[in-house]
């Protein structure tokens, strides 16, 4: 457990293995966290964390809940390629640069509600996880219901074409090419 810990300088846990609970609640991360590759087994834990150059958690894999509520990110925060097998809660979280996101619809929920965003939302195409692939946009209606599960209740289509969170890549909201 590194529960109010301050880590000064780069945090390396790439391919680290967490067998029980993950604790880094109220932690500041003062250079880059990396947990590129890392195995969380048991709960993941980074409650009122602060990132402040930084967040890498690239190809992870959550086996259990994984809890980011009211986590500072102060630049990107990385989950493409994250495997969520359980819950996901980013609510209340704040984003002040990019926010990447991978195959979040691997997990059984993901909370976004309350969650501010200084920079964009970046969508990639899902990929599939153990459970094979459980979804995937194929249209701006798709997307706007995503976001809906995710905890964003009130948001409609315009508000998804204007808000300026989505880097569309390889495409936009209104272009869908095919996907090979």
């Amino acid at each position: 457990m590194f529960d109010w810990a301050t880590f000064e300088h780069v945090a390396l846990f790439e391919s680290a293995t967490f067998q029980d609970d993950a604790g880094f609640q109220w932690s500041t991360f003062k250079e880059i966290a990396l947990f590129e590759s890392a195995a969380f087994q048991g709960p993941a834990v980074f409650t009122s964390a602060t990132f402040q150059d930084g967040a890498g958690f690239k190809s992870a894999t959550f086996q259990r809940d994984a809890w980011f509520g009211s986590s500072t990110f102060q630049n990107d925060a990385v989950f493409e390629a994250a495997a969520f097998e359980r819950n996901a809660w980013l609510e209340s979280a704040t984003f002040e640069r990019a926010l990447r996101l991978g195959p979040l619809a691997c997990a059984e929920q993901v909370r976004l509600s309350g969650a501010v965003f200084g920079g964009p939302v970046v969508r990639r195409p899902p990929g599939a996880c153990r459970r094979g692939l459980l979804g995937m946009a194929h249209s701006l209606r798709d997307v706007t219901e995503f976001l809906r599960r995710a905890g964003m209740d009130d948001i409609a289509e315009e508000d998804v074409i204007l808000s300026g969170m989505i880097d569309w890549r390889g495409g936009g909201p209104n272009l869908w090419p095919a996907p090979w």
